[in-house]
């Protein structure tokens, strides 16, 4: 931030001062992260002078002491500076989660109401393995294409974060990552990948049995 106009790394005088400002940010937090965890101890003990959080059977008192817990058992050691932004646009792009909703709602109805519309929906009812197993054949349909759909969209993020910013050093903390300093669980980078991995498998499943469920009650009605 030397206040010249020459531009080192972009092609205008604006963009160079907010990429370097990103940067800086970047550094300032994994270079503070230390402080930070020091702050929270230092705040937890000037918070428990107060009157209102002094009762020890509290909710506000069991509450810092929890946080001071929690706290204590991270470290700064495998905390440093990485790539951020493409970790960022793979964890970060809101409109995906949407779209894998809407494409298990359509997956949902192509093959639910197909029966009903051609009207075989009382005659396969009626077969021996009609019901139960034809439920369950459809709600894994269902679920496999969620999962099907949620490859694609979720692994097309990743694979733009790659592939524009790169992921850096997935084995340094999760807290290095710009924005996640406050991380409560000491967790690299790579395992953040495969928690977020797990948790919309089992986001995906839920969705799609909650749009199996509600598009089959007037069938069954």
């Amino acid at each position: 931030f030397t206040g010249s106009s020459e531009t080192e790394f972009t092609d205008n005088f604006y963009s160079e001062q907010e990429l370097l400002q990103y940067v800086y940010n970047e550094l300032s937090q994994v270079e503070g992260y230390s402080d930070y965890l020091n702050s929270i101890d230092q705040s937890a003990e000037n918070m428990k002078t107060l009157s209102f959080f002094a009762d020890e059977d509290s909710f506000n008192y069991r509450n810092i002491i929890k946080t001071t817990e929690d706290f204590s058992r991270l470290s700064a050691d495998n905390v440093g500076y990485g790539r951020s932004k493409g970790i960022l646009l793979a964890l970060r792009f809101g409109i995906t989660d949407i779209l894998l909703f809407l494409l298990i709602v359509i997956f949902g109805v192509k093959l639910i109401s197909s029966e009903r519309e051609s009207g075989f929906f009382p005659l396969l009812q009626s077969t021996a393995n009609g019901k139960i197993r034809l439920a369950a054949a459809k709600l894994s349909a269902v679920i496999l294409s969620g999962l099907l759909a949620a490859l694609l969209l979720y692994g097309g993020n990743f694979a733009a974060g790659a592939f524009l910013y790169g992921f850096g050093d997935t084995s340094r903390a999760f807290a290095s990552v710009f924005g996640y300093f406050s991380c409560g669980i000491q967790i690299t980078v790579m395992g953040f990948f495969l928690l977020f991995s797990l948790v919309k498998i089992l986001l995906c499943i839920a969705m799609s049995a909650l749009v199996f469920a509600a598009l089959s009650v007037p069938l069954n009605s």
